[in-house]
């Protein structure tokens, strides 16, 4: 549904100096503590830099989650290490990014306290894009009704559009 396009769009356009991204196929592989070490060295790599942004995509598959009809499962070592990281005190300016399609997996994180949290809309549509632009505080830049919202059909696509209206 975008959110890694989404990810890697606002990496590109954030001015961090340091961005990572931790995704499953960056630890195939290994076993269950060389990922956790892996995912602690990405993230000691972040906090050393002036900035940093890390993104932690495909979350669900990151901390290997799975339902069977109501059992679900997932790597407590893994996700205790991510839970550790992003709960630490930080003191430069850190941004985290976790994306994931699976609402489940997203309950883990339940307890973090964030600044920001936005959760994209399965489809768009002139709706929910127009409420993706009140939230973003441009809604007064476009109207429901403007043709050009018909030529957004994806994620990519809506941050073209919201570029041009800056």
């Amino acid at each position: 549904t975008g959110k890694t396009l989404m990810a890697a769009n606002i990496a590109m356009q954030s001015g961090y100096s340091c961005v990572r991204r931790i995704g499953p196929e960056n630890l195939t592989g290994m076993n269950s503590m060389e990922k956790c070490n892996k995912i602690s060295e990405t993230f000691d790599q972040i906090l050393k830099a002036e900035s940093g942004l890390i993104i932690f995509d495909q979350f669900d598959r990151l901390i290997e989650f799975s339902k069977l009809d109501t059992i679900s499962r997932f790597n407590n070592d893994i996700l205790q290490t991510i839970l550790t990281l992003i709960n630490q005190p930080v003191y430069n300016k850190v941004a985290i990014l976790i994306a994931s399609d699976i609402q489940t997996s997203r309950d883990f994180l339940g307890t973090t306290n964030y600044d920001y949290k936005y959760e994209l809309p399965d489809k768009l549509t002139k709706t929910n894009i127009t409420k993706i632009f009140t939230d973003l505080n441009i809604a007064d830049k476009v109207t429901v009704d403007d043709d050009r919202l018909n030529n957004i059909k994806n994620v990519s696509d809506l941050f073209k559009f919201i570029k041009t209206l800056q």
